[in-house]
């Protein structure tokens, strides 16, 4: 049985930690300017961390896949650019469908890894960006709150 974000019980968790699924992912949805830029986003793999001896304790690496390359970060407002936008990221897990809310997570650094591929018009020749992934790192909100202070 599915439980609303934010409905699930510790029991409810200590049982989905202590019996991880194939189905367990992350889910991730760019926000740029208060609003959702993308759908869910896939998800190849990612990791998570937490220090508490750093000023910004939370940090993530977030491997997001990008079939035709129209995610690559070519500009400030693109959304999985470093100028502003956020991830919204939640873990779900696969057996019980319980999710956690995992944040706000500011995009520190994308870096993309892509294939190129040529394209012929008429005697010209122009490279287009083909399919690749996005390798996100990025903070979690409390960046936001040290670039204030």
């Amino acid at each position: 049985m599915r439980t609303p974000l934010g409905q699930a019980t510790i029991a409810d968790l200590v049982s989905d930690v202590a019996s991880p699924s194939d189905g367990d992912r992350l889910i991730a949805v760019a926000w740029r300017g208060g609003f959702p830029v993308t759908g869910d986003l896939e998800v190849a793999s990612f990791s998570l961390s937490w220090d508490g001896g750093r000023k910004v304790q939370g940090q993530a690496t977030v491997e997001i896949v990008d079939p035709d390359g129209t995610l690559t970060p070519f500009n400030l407002d693109d959304p999985l650019a470093a100028g502003g936008s956020r991830l919204k990221l939640v873990y779900h897990y696969g057996v019980s469908g319980n999710q956690v809310d995992l944040g706000w997570w500011r995009i520190r650094h994308p870096e993309a890894h892509m294939t190129w591929q040529p394209y012929r018009r008429g005697a010209a020749e122009y490279w287009m960006s083909g399919s690749g992934g996005i390798t996100v790192q990025a903070d979690e909100e409390t960046a936001t709150v040290d670039l204030h202070l």
